[in-house]
């Protein structure tokens, strides 16, 4: 891709396009079939956004055979932001460390209360995940919230605390599991009045570029061995194919979400073959 400058832009002026309205056409499983494998999604409108036949999680389904629940919420972060509590007691949080902290037993599942996310929820048996699936960045970035704290790299402030914590606390309480990390994707911003400002190698908000959350993600998957899709780079996505595989700049178009569950699959179906051998 072309080399380009950074440009600092304030977070207000990062507008994330709201998605037009998609039919629920989902089925969650009821029973669980002991020949199939269990992958639970957490993540945000990339995932939230598409519950038919033409959503990542689906199509990820279809190709590994695998029974889907998938827990992703639009406009969630993986961070809290500042006015949230970090306290199980006071917990509000929908953020990535939140719908965990449920999954585990540690912050009450009301909090997906209104969400897709709570009618699934109640339907899993966590207890039977193969691989829990974790999306997120893109709002931790048009948020401005802070990527890193070098001096706690687990601030649940952070993108790359909350990432931790979340692998963390899901090994602790599902050690059979596996878990799939996918960075951030690539992405184009424009201004309320539609004037480009930028990709995600250009647009910094005032702690990084997007193109940083995505580097920062494969870091810690690799610092604390989880798979790891890259979202950013890795599924055919820049400044030449944006047209085609972004529908606004910023959330995959058909052509890209299939892509995303294509490369996604080969992902878990080479760990499971590995497994198997």
């Amino acid at each position: 891709q072309p080399q380009q400058e950074e440009v600092v832009v304030d977070p207000s002026q990062l507008n994330e396009p709201e998605i037009a309205h998609q039919e629920v056409t989902e089925i969650v499983p009821e029973e669980h079939d002991e020949n199939r494998l269990q992958i639970v999604f957490l993540g945000d409108s990339i995932l939230d956004g598409y519950r038919n036949e033409t959503g990542i999680a689906y199509l990820t389904g279809v190709r590994c055979d695998a029974d889907v629940y998938n827990l992703a919420m639009s406009g969630t972060t993986a961070a809290l932001t500042t006015y949230e509590s970090a306290e199980y007691a006071k917990w509000t949080s929908r953020s990535l460390q939140g719908v965990v902290h449920a999954i585990c037993g540690n912050v009450d599942s009301s909090i997906l209360d209104g969400y897709r996310a709570g009618e699934v929820f109640d339907a899993c048996d966590f207890s039977r995940t193969d691989y829990f699936v974790i999306e997120y960045g893109m709002n931790d970035f048009l948020s401005g919230l802070t990527m890193n704290d070098e001096e706690d790299f687990y601030d649940e402030y952070t993108y790359v605390g909350a990432l931790r914590i979340a692998i963390q606390k899901l090994r602790e309480n599902f050690p059979e599991a596996t878990i799939v990390l996918c960075s951030p994707n690539y992405a184009q911003f424009w201004g309320e009045n539609r004037e480009y400002l930028g990709d995600g190698n250009m647009v910094n908000n005032g702690g990084g570029t997007l193109v940083a959350y995505h580097r920062v993600c494969e870091n810690v998957a690799n610092d604390m061995h989880t798979l790891f899709l890259d979202g950013y780079n890795g599924i055919g996505l820049d400044a030449y194919t944006a047209d085609d595989y972004l529908e606004d700049g910023i959330h995959l178009s058909q052509k890209g979400r299939d892509k995303y569950a294509e490369k996604l699959s080969e992902v878990i179906l080479e760990y499971e073959a590995t497994k198997n051998n």
